[in-house]
């Protein structure tokens, strides 16, 4: 049976690989981890400021706040609210969003962990929906965590572009206390790969991770741009509370 899960996570990573991409397309910059938990329900918030003091367009913010369910050992599904805004505008809910995690395989079993989720984010000021996928890879090497996430999306609907946007994110911490992680992350959006390296939006910065008491997790950190097409900096932070 194990034999059976092995091989079929890696040839679901197989075929994931072939859609490489992050495409953080909207919200926030983060990572997602391949784990899913049976019965594990929690209520999350992620908030994301960028700054671009030299850029074409305005300081702007983004957000979520989420609730999710481990339905089984290897499937765990999430709705959303996605808002953002910008100076000189009302903040607005943008976008309402079902995700879905699926494990591939049992923790430690393969080289890497892996998982895929699945979005639908339905717009709700008009524009097209979106559909993403991602691959979630981790692997924890003694005090060191490594998370790579590979994705691919796509507008759907009325006014919808017929153009693929492709990016990839990866991050690297270190466990000082089992109440911090200390580490970085890079976060790169493609588009779809026509234009060159400062077309393109990256960043990269450092990022903490840590439960402030029993069942209430975070994240914080600030990000760097190092192209011409990314903002200055994207402040961000996340909560979590599990019931």
């Amino acid at each position: 049976m194990r034999n059976t899960k092995n091989i079929f996570g890696l040839c679901a990573m197989g075929a994931a690989l072939a859609f490489a991409g992050e495409a953080h397309a909207h919200g926030v910059s983060v990572l997602y981890n391949p784990y899913v938990h049976e019965g594990h329900v929690a209520v999350e918030t992620k908030m994301g400021y960028m700054v671009d003091e030299g850029g074409s367009s305005d300081d702007a913010w983004a957000g979520e706040v989420a609730l999710h369910y481990g339905v089984t050992s290897f499937w765990e599904t999430e709705f959303a609210a996605e808002f953002e805004g910008a100076d000189h505008e009302d903040t607005e809910v943008s976008a309402l969003a079902w995700k879905n995690i699926v494990q591939l395989a049992p923790k430690d079993t393969l080289l890497v962990d892996p998982g895929v989720m699945i979005e639908y984010a339905k717009s709700v000021t008009g524009g097209p929906d979106e559909i993403i996928g991602k691959l979630l890879l981790a692997k924890d090497i003694g005090k060191f965590s490594h998370m790579a996430n590979l994705g691919i999306a796509r507008e759907v609907g009325d006014e919808s572009s017929d153009e693929n946007e492709y990016g990839f994110g990866y991050g690297l911490s270190y466990s000082v206390n089992e109440h911090l992680k200390l580490g970085g992350e890079w976060h790169s959006d493609f588009h779809d790969f026509e234009g060159s390296y400062d077309e393109q939006s990256h960043r990269v910065g450092p990022v903490a991770y840590g439960e402030i008491v029993h069942g209430v997790h975070y994240e914080a950190g600030v990000l760097l741009g190092v192209s011409d097409a990314a903002p200055d900096a994207e402040f961000k932070a996340a909560f979590e509370y599990e019931f």
